[in-house]
């Protein structure tokens, strides 16, 4: 590619590819009160209690990039999210 991705702090460091536990690091990290977010992930976290616990923390969480399967959305909600 003409222009690579690159690193602020390390210009020679191989950029972070998002997953579904950085995301929820970073999240904490940031004091985030948002979280847009591909439907995968909230299919993930959906099963795992301390995942769950970080997105009922956050005042909105986002979804886009496809479809989020009523039986997840409904789980989470009833979780408090």
């Amino acid at each position: 590619s003409i222009y690579p991705p690159t690193s602020f702090l390390d210009p020679l460091a191989t950029p972070v590819v998002p997953n579904s536990q950085n995301i929820l690091d970073s999240v904490l990290k940031t004091k985030s009160n948002i979280l847009p977010v591909v439907p995968a992930f909230l299919e993930q976290w959906a099963f795992l209690p301390s995942a769950v616990d970080v997105l009922k923390t956050l005042e909105y969480v986002i979804y886009g990039g496809g479809p989020l399967a009523p039986k997840i959305g409904n789980s989470l909600v009833n979780a408090g999210v």
